[in-house]
């Protein structure tokens, strides 16, 4: 909803680019105006989840995300 609205010029989010490019066409992309904050915004965050016999798929797909950024900047 964040980047829609962005799209239609009546909003602002921080965002990563990777993130915005799965979800905007080429097009869309090139009508944002995008600000890159640098290295010095970037941080290492850390998440756990509760074990349990049944685990939420988002959370997988979260995971293999995060882990596959993380793979790629290293």
């Amino acid at each position: 909803m964040l980047l829609t609205l962005c799209r239609r010029g009546v909003g602002a989010v921080f965002c990563p680019e990777n993130l915005a490019r799965a979800e905007l066409t080429e097009e869309q992309m090139d009508a944002l105006l995008l600000f890159r904050l640098g290295d010095a915004a970037r941080y290492m965050i850390r998440f756990g989840w509760r074990e349990q016999s049944y685990q939420w798929s988002v959370i997988e797909a979260f995971q293999r995300c995060a882990m596959a950024d993380r793979n790629r900047e290293d």
